[in-house]
């Protein structure tokens, strides 16, 4: 867990008495790199740069963390790649890989489904991690507050199952019942300002950034790998297609992991992360003999 403060260390430190958030950025900031680049080819080369990387300089201390971060995204992309049968693209289905959960050039409607499904899961994880840490602070307005969030988040959900026709139209009456009542109940909890719990309806639609950008990686490597048979000369697609290529490895890199440290710090810290703490700093340090 220790290399992702390389990510939590430009906050504040968490106040006593309140939650470390780098346990929870180790699980999903993996997870969600994964799910966005899902390509056995490309997480295969970013864990080859990164173990090369550490190799070579991993005596400086942010490098090690740095690689150490990669090397367990890298391993993520692979897993999601057989998940998505990507291998730089499409090649893998010459070699008979097929999607073990959906092919993302295709399956459109599966994919913004499941983007918000993971949202949804981050966000109320954040929302119920902010009732803990009130309940342990004594806040029983803040407590209250984001209990009607949180059940202002279920009453959407319900009213959109039941009018969708995903469950029974009894649903949409009580998810639509429900959202007025939750609404007061943030108001009489923590005031007017506590309305603004409300906003994590669109802190969940946020997460659709991961399809968003997981597709647009995927559409490169399809078209380096179509670039071959339409240039006449077969050197010169070749060369393009694996010029197309490399950018979207440098692509994979750098747009993933802003995209996911973006997803934990505003749609996910702010529902329970509170700053303040002290370094710890002992009075003196006692050298042990030999």
């Amino acid at each position: 867990v220790r290399p992702f403060e390389i990510f939590t260390r430009v906050l504040p430190l968490p106040r006593y008495g309140t939650i470390d958030p780098t346990p929870l950025v180790a699980f999903f900031f993996p997870l969600f790199y994964g799910i966005i680049i899902g390509d056995i080819g490309y997480g295969l080369l970013l864990l080859a740069i990164a173990r090369l990387v550490r190799w070579r300089y991993g005596r400086n201390p942010l490098v090690a963390d740095a690689t150490a971060v990669f090397s367990w995204a890298a391993l993520s992309a692979v897993a999601w790649g057989f998940a998505y049968g990507e291998l730089f693209g499409d090649l893998g289905e010459q070699l008979g890989l097929r999607p073990l959960l959906f092919g993302r050039m295709g399956d459109f409607r599966k994919i913004l489904l499941f983007a918000l499904g993971i949202g949804a899961a981050h966000v109320l994880l954040g929302v119920g991690l902010g009732i803990y840490t009130a309940v342990c602070r004594g806040r029983l307005g803040e407590v209250v507050s984001k209990a009607a969030g949180l059940a202002f988040l279920v009453a959407v959900a319900a009213a959109i199952a039941g009018g969708a026709g995903w469950a029974p139209r009894s649903a949409l009456y009580i998810g639509l019942a429900g959202i007025p009542v939750s609404l007061l109940v943030m108001i009489l909890g923590g005031g007017a300002g506590a309305v603004m719990e409300a906003h994590n309806l669109l802190n969940i639609f946020s997460y659709l950034r991961i399809t968003g950008i997981g597709v647009a990686s995927v559409s490169l490597a399809y078209t380096a790998n179509r670039l071959v048979p339409l240039i006449g000369i077969p050197a010169l697609g070749i060369l393009a297609g694996l010029t197309l290529h490399t950018i979207n490895l440098a692509f994979c890199v750098l747009s993933p992991t802003i995209q996911a440290i973006r997803l934990h710090s505003v749609e996910f810290f702010e529902n329970f992360f509170i700053g303040g703490g002290r370094a710890y700093k002992p009075f003196r340090t006692i050298a042990r003999g030999p």
